[in-house]
C-alpha cells in the first residue's frame, strides 16, 4: 500500500483471469516519471470513495426494495436504450445482484424484481432487466 499499511480487502476472480502486480516502488517511480497521471487517479479515487459512501448510506437507510432500485438505476445509467424501449442493465445473475451489489439474498432479489415488474418499472427478457419506468425506481430511493 502507498502508505505502508496492509490491504484492507481481497478479491476473488469469478472466471479464469490473468493478473498483474505492480510493486509499490514501481508505482511510485511511474508517478514520478508521469506526474500528469496523478490528477486523473485522484479523480477516479474520489469517484470510488463517493460510490462507496453511497453504498454504505443505502445499506444503512434503505430496505432491500430501495437498494435493488438503486442498484438497477446504477447498472442502467451508462447503457443505451434497447430497440424495444427501456434501458437494459448488464447481464447479472440474481445471486450476483444480491451478494455483490445490495447485500441481500437471491430470493429477496427475485421477489422484488417480480414486484418491480408488476409495478411497471422494469421488464425482464432473456435473463436481462430493462428499466422502463426510471421515475418509479427513483421514488424507491429518494
Amino acid at each position: 500500500m502507498p502508505d505502508g499499511s496492509v490491504r484492507s480487502a481481497d478479491a476473488v476472480a469469478q472466471e479464469d483471469s490473468v493478473l498483474v502486480s505492480l510493486p509499490r516502488e514501481g508505482f511510485t517511480e511511474f508517478l514520478q516519471r508521469h506526474p500528469e497521471t496523478a490528477p486523473r487517479m485522484l479523480h477516479l479515487l474520489s469517484q470510488r470513495m463517493r460510490s462507496m459512501q453511497l453504498r454504505v448510506y443505502h445499506s444503512a437507510f434503505l430496505n432491500v426494495r430501495g437498494r435493488l432500485a438503486w442498484a438497477l438505476l446504477q447498472l442502467g445509467e451508462q447503457e443505451a436504450p434497447g430497440p424495444e424501449g427501456g434501458v437494459f442493465c448488464p447481464r447479472l445473475t440474481q445471486a450476483e445482484i444480491a451478494h455483490l451489489l445490495i447485500g441481500a439474498t437471491r430470493e429477496s432479489v427475485n421477489r422484488w424484481l417480480r414486484w418491480f415488474e408488476h409495478a411497471g418499472a422494469i421488464r425482464r427478457s432473456g435473463g436481462r432487466v430493462a428499466l422502463v419506468n426510471v421515475e418509479r425506481l427513483r421514488r424507491e430511493v429518494y
